[in-house]
């Protein structure tokens, strides 16, 4: 039984090798005629579809890859602008933290008592606020007394500096004002500029805001159109004519109250063209201009920002060029906070801080030949013990409120004003 099964398989097998053998044959057979179709056309078949498979695969990785690439790439670029914009606003942030806006301020003899004014006007609204004053033609004593005030520094002590370049030292054609507002950027970073003959109604924190966040301040109000007073000389030196869009029916931008915080945009887009115009006799004070014809800084200053293609907003809303817009209690918040009364207050005066003065010993001795005269002892670091009380000067802050009273031994005076009393009292000696 077993032996009849193994012949069974046996055949079958058989039967399919010869069948096979003749498959073969007959194949070899049908192909004699192109040999090459045996061994070429399935590779060739099989290079074809490889070669789509592969063209197919790349193809899908390739866009993989770049899609991966691409959303890799915008992620990055999306973290490092994030990161960068966190960065600016912490650095903002820090800026006006530890950014102080400085008052800077500039004035001659003639407006040294609307100087005390405006000075004594930021002590009473922002006592701590730091103040700097330039001095474009003040005499020497009030220079003295400038440095006794509180929280003021004293710039060009000696007047305009020769070292500064400038087309004009005349105080009433302006050039000295982007010298002022140069060196001012660069000691302070941060400064609101206010002509002395304004003051201030209010405290400043929305002026500082505003100036912190777009990096300069500015305001107009004092005319419509500023080609009316401008000199042509000026627009050609800027490469402009008074005709242009840009300039007509526009209103000039105010010298008397601007800011700036120091950045590369400002310095180049602003403060070197306007510091460049003040250097050239064509620019700011051309030949042939005056108070009816031109505004000096303003028609400078008003060319360069309209063409500086920066978006500027004037905040005109802070000011005010009539008293009758003020509180009638000047110590009193007003809807306005700087009022450009153009020397006509003195409602801050009695608010001007002093300093602890630096003392020394001064003493007026009686003669019986004369009236007082002037002791020559006297010593910056002792008192003077006299042996008699005499009458001496004292004196209280201003050089203008002094007195002889009869006071002890070794009066202590202040230094600022030695000099005005040593005047008052030769001025009160007789010639025997």
């Amino acid at each position: 039984m077993r032996i009849f099964h193994f012949q069974r398989f046996l055949s079958i097998i058989y039967g399919i090798l010869k069948y096979m053998a003749f498959g073969i044959a007959i194949y070899s057979l049908y192909y004699s005629t192109n040999p090459n179709q045996i061994t070429t056309e399935p590779v060739d078949r099989v290079r074809r579809v490889t070669k789509r498979i592969d063209s197919e695969h790349q193809s899908n990785r390739q866009h993989f890859k770049s899609g991966f690439e691409h959303d890799a790439s915008r992620g990055e670029s999306y973290a490092i602008e994030t990161i960068q914009n966190n960065k600016t606003s912490v650095q903002d942030n820090l800026a006006r933290k530890t950014l102080e806006v400085v008052i800077v301020t500039a004035a001659s003899a003639r407006y040294f008592y609307a100087l005390k004014n405006f000075v004594g006007s930021v002590h009473y609204w922002e006592r701590k606020r730091r103040i700097a004053v330039f001095n474009i033609g003040l005499t020497q004593a009030q220079v003295e007394q400038i440095k006794y005030w509180c929280n003021v520094d004293i710039h060009w002590e000696w007047g305009i500096p020769r070292s500064k370049r400038m087309a004009s030292k005349d105080p009433w054609e302006f050039n000295w004002k982007p010298f002022v507002l140069t060196e001012a950027i660069d000691t302070y970073s941060a400064i609101l500029y206010s002509d002395a003959g304004s003051d201030v109604r209010a405290p400043l924190d929305s002026i500082d805001n505003i100036l912190l966040n777009d990096k300069y301040f500015f305001v107009n109000g004092q005319d419509l159109d500023m080609t009316s007073l401008g000199h042509e000389e000026t627009f050609r030196y800027f490469g402009k004519n008074k005709s242009q869009s840009i300039f007509k029916n526009k209103p000039s931008y105010a010298g008397g109250l601007q800011g700036y915080v120091k950045s590369y945009k400002i310095d180049n887009l602003i403060i070197k063209p306007l510091l460049e115009c003040a250097r050239s006799t064509r620019c700011m004070s051309p030949k042939g201009s005056s108070s009816i014809n031109h505004r000096y800084d303003q028609t400078a200053l008003s060319i360069i920002l309209y063409s500086s293609g920066l978006q500027i907003t004037a905040h005109t809303e802070f000011i005010t060029t009539s008293k009758q817009d003020l509180n009638p209690d000047p110590l009193r918040k007003s809807e306005y906070t700087i009022y450009t009364g153009r020397k006509t207050s003195n409602d801050f005066i009695g608010k001007l801080c002093f300093k602890q003065p630096k003392m020394v010993p001064f003493t007026m001795k009686k003669n019986h030949k004369t009236n007082h005269q002037l002791s020559n002892h006297y010593t910056s670091t002792q008192v003077l013990m006299n042996k008699h009380n005499s009458n001496e000067i004292d004196i209280q802050g201003d050089s203008e409120r002094i007195q002889t009273t009869n006071a002890p031994k070794g009066k202590w005076i202040n230094h600022s004003v030695f000099l005005r009393a040593k005047q008052i009292a030769a001025m009160s000696v007789r010639k025997p």
